[in-house]
């Protein structure tokens, strides 16, 4: 079907039997696509959880609609298996040589037990729900691959990306940061306690950092990691996933204007008003929202989408020329930061002048390089197979001691590197080389409208690609998403034979094997997917409860401290009969039962409520190797 009649041609796909499904399927991504920067960025529970219903509706649309790619249905559940075999229980012996930190760890939260079987993973609840999250996203993936063959389809969700670019942009204009701790003037950010942490959000609520807190119930102490309340930018709790959304949309919204503008505005016209919408959301991205990486991502975005797109010389070169250099900087500034901080550097910043030496060492101490440093530690000391997915805030402590926890690395590539290990690197590096021939033949074949429109495309991965090196934009579901959708959207633009190899080596398989298989595993990751969100929203009232009892107690709140905490706890074990291998749940209805025995009467209640937190902390080390939250007592209550 040509798309252009100077544009790259795609192999033909078989009619769609329901047409009217397929289009349903593209219209729910689209709309998740305007949707997302407003309502996903502030990353709810509820919405989140929308998000996920309707990435496996679209998904389910798109399967029954028509004959589908064997490979592109088989994709999701396999990555969804081999991410689960993290989560599986091992023998020790297996384990230690796969894994020895997982299995040290597992060992010192069993007190020593060298029998058992246990997970690679350390918090295994924690990476099934990330499995769970990584499946539907490679769902959307492989539906966006499969019908961006299809012109108008294409269309479709380019112009989505465009109008979220444009929402985004004009939010964060308006808008700008919180203004005392509220967002757009309604959401307020300040948490119950302090104005800028709160205990009971959830990490991607927060700008990445947790401030560790001594919470003290009678005679004894436990930790709690209160999350560090985002900045607000925007319709974003956090200025850098502002400046990601930006990334994965804005140079789209360019492409738009480029198309729409040809032959309508004189070429200097319209070139000018690119430069100066870039260097202008640039600004607005690293000036005033103060995110540096976002900012310098926009900046290569639209180097690239100028590269790309320009027909005539006198832009098109010095764009390509300012492009390699921007990269070319960028690659030696990375390639030093490694070297400094893994090589033999110390008698090399000895011989730097003072000034250089001084700027040198605040910049390696910046938190970003704490957090890939801890990553890539991380990953040495599990290289083959990682510590589980969404792990790396479970067990930074035991790479890092201080005031604070990180609960991402500021890096998605370190992140992935430590978590799935190298398995999961090599992964990830053969979809990137795909993408890059991809990206190559694009640059080679595409012509005329369809070069400008599906460049921003391109311009836009480029852009993430950078930001996603300093940041956690990945593990932000609104920017996740995003990024699947431009990643499709990418490898769908140039012609391709891969789905007709696919079809022939998956000749022997029975067309309704793997239509049946991904929606039976869309199905029941969002019954599992509604479980958690169920239990997030119970473990935040037990948390929500806990903070009554440690308001002040003048305080009128406070009075309702032991009716909360009674209601929540009630929930809570109800909660745990469908959860049961959630550490998190776990540990905060041990904490809830120490807080309520402070208002019980010594006596056998008393010790029935004391004897209650000791189960839950009991189970809490069984569900996580490194289980955090537990008293200073906890292997006296542990036993």
């Amino acid at each position: 079907m040509a798309m252009h009649r100077s544009a790259p041609t795609h192999p033909a796909q078989p009619p769609s039997a329901t047409p009217l499904l397929e289009s349903t399927s593209v219209w729910l991504i689209a709309g998740c696509i305007v949707i997302a920067p407003v309502l996903l960025g502030c990353s709810g529970i509820w919405t989140r959880f929308l998000l996920e219903t309707v990435l496996a509706t679209a998904t389910l649309a798109w399967i029954f609609s028509g004959r589908r790619s064997k490979w592109l249905m088989l994709m999701p559940t396999a990555m969804l298996a081999l991410v689960l075999l993290q989560t599986v229980a091992l023998p020790d012996g297996l384990l230690v040589r796969i894994a020895s930190v997982s299995a040290g760890a597992w060992k010192v939260a069993g007190g020593g037990t060298s029998t058992t079987w246990n997970s690679i993973s350390v918090d295994p609840g924690a990476s099934a729900t990330a499995a769970r999250r990584l499946f539907l996203g490679l769902c959307g993936l492989a539906v966006v691959i499969d019908v961006g063959r299809r012109q108008l389809h294409r269309k479709r969700l380019l112009w989505a990306l465009a109008v979220s670019g444009g929402v985004m942009i004009a939010a964060g204009a308006c808008f700008g940061a919180a203004k005392n701790n509220r967002m757009l003037g309604v959401i307020n950010l300040a948490g119950p306690l302090t104005p800028e942490t709160n205990p009971t959000i959830m990490p991607v609520q927060t700008n990445g950092v947790g401030i560790r807190t001594t919470v003290t119930t009678g005679n004894l102490q436990y930790e709690v990691d209160e999350g560090y309340g985002g900045d607000g930018f925007g319709t974003y709790i956090y200025s850098n996933h502002f400046g990601g959304g930006v990334n994965l949309t804005f140079p789209v919204l360019l492409a738009a204007w480029l198309l729409v503008t040809r032959g309508r505005l004189p070429d200097a016209a319209r070139w000018s008003a690119v430069a100066l919408a870039v260097a202008a959301v640039a600004w607005l991205v690293g000036g005033v929202a103060q995110s540096r990486a976002g900012g310098g991502a926009v900046l290569l975005g639209g180097l690239a989408l100028i590269a790309i797109t320009a027909e005539t010389k006198w832009i098109r070169w010095p764009a390509t020329g300012l492009l390699v250099t921007y990269v070319t900087a960028l690659t030696m500034v990375a390639g030093l930061t490694l070297f400094l901080l893994f090589g033999p550097a110390t008698g090399l910043l000895d011989t730097l002048p003072p000034a250089w030496k001084g700027t040198i060492v605040r910049s390696l101490a910046d938190t970003r390089i704490l957090a890939a440093q801890v990553a890539l530690r991380m990953a040495a000391a599990s290289p083959l197979l990682g510590t589980g997915l969404e792990t790396y805030e479970t067990i930074f402590p035991r790479f890092h001691t201080g005031r604070f926890t990180l609960f991402f690395a500021h890096n998605d590539y370190a992140q992935l590197l430590a978590e799935a290990g190298l398995a999961g690197a090599m992964i990830a590096v053969g979809a990137a080389s795909v993408l890059a021939r991809r990206g190559t033949r694009f640059c080679a074949q595409a012509k005329g409208d369809y070069r400008t429109l599906n460049a921003g495309a391109w311009a836009a991965l480029a852009g993430i690609g950078l930001h996603s090196a300093l940041d956690w934009n990945l593990h932000l579901p609104a920017n996740a998403f995003l990024a699947c959708t431009v990643a499709g959207l990418c490898a769908s633009s140039v012609p391709t034979s891969q789905w007709q190899i696919g079809q022939k080596i998956l000749e022997w398989v029975p067309d309704w094997m793997p239509r049946t298989i991904l929606a039976a595993a869309c199905v029941g990751t969002v019954a599992f997917l509604a479980r958690d969100a169920t239990s997030e929203l119970v473990q935040r009232a037990v948390q929500n409860a806990i903070v009554l009892d440690r308001l002040d107690p003048s305080k009128p709140a406070h009075a309702s401290a032991e009716t909360a905490l009674t209601s929540a706890i009630s929930s809570a074990e109800k909660m745990v009969k469908w959860d049961s291998r959630n550490a998190r749940l776990l540990l905060v209805l041990g904490q809830a039962n120490l807080h309520l025995s402070r208002y019980t009467p010594p006596g056998d209640t008393k010790n029935a409520r004391l004897g209650g937190a000791e189960i839950w902390f009991l189970k809490a080390r069984q569900a996580s190797a490194s289980a955090r939250g537990l008293p200073t007592s906890a292997t006296a209550l542990a036993r």
